[in-house]
């Protein structure tokens, strides 16, 4: 189980698409966001990830997502049941090249919440307990900010 964890908190080499956080906001946001906004395809290669913001230039008229943070942890009193933590955001980029409309989700990992939970036991070897938590925890946030625009 530590294993999971350590995999989750400081990733080495390509993640999985069925436990990429990214992808799947951004497919859930798609979905969500489908009577509100014409989304072309979401690319299914990600940028390399580094520890560093990329400096690249925002493209006018784009709807940009981003994975800021995902971790899962422990919860203080009860050691056997951990949180699942995620910060998603998305962003409009108008004609001009600027920000025009910006809106974040952060599922906070300290605070209880049972859709993003998973007990020591609910671990196990083939991970499908913690897909449905990383899924359940994207569609939400996909549903929040959908919401929002």
């Amino acid at each position: 189980m530590s294993n999971v964890i350590d995999q989750m908190n400081r990733p080495q080499g390509p993640i999985p698409q069925e436990t990429n956080v990214s992808l799947q906001f951004a497919k859930a946001l798609k979905d969500a966001t489908g009577e509100k906004l014409s989304l072309s395809d979401i690319p299914t290669e990600e940028e390399p990830s580094t520890r560093r913001r990329n400096s690249h230039q925002s493209l006018p008229g784009t709807l940009e997502m981003f994975a800021d943070y995902q971790s899962i942890q422990y919860l203080p009193l009860k050691w056997s049941t951990y949180q699942y933590g995620l910060k998603v955001r998305a962003r409009m980029v108008g004609k001009d090249g600027r920000v025009s409309w910006e809106h974040k989700c952060y599922i906070k990992p300290f605070k209880e919440d049972p859709r993003f939970q998973l007990t020591k036991d609910a671990f196990d070897s083939e991970g499908s307990a913690l897909r449905r938590v990383i899924s359940a925890a994207a569609e939400h946030c996909a549903r929040e900010i959908a919401d929002k625009l």
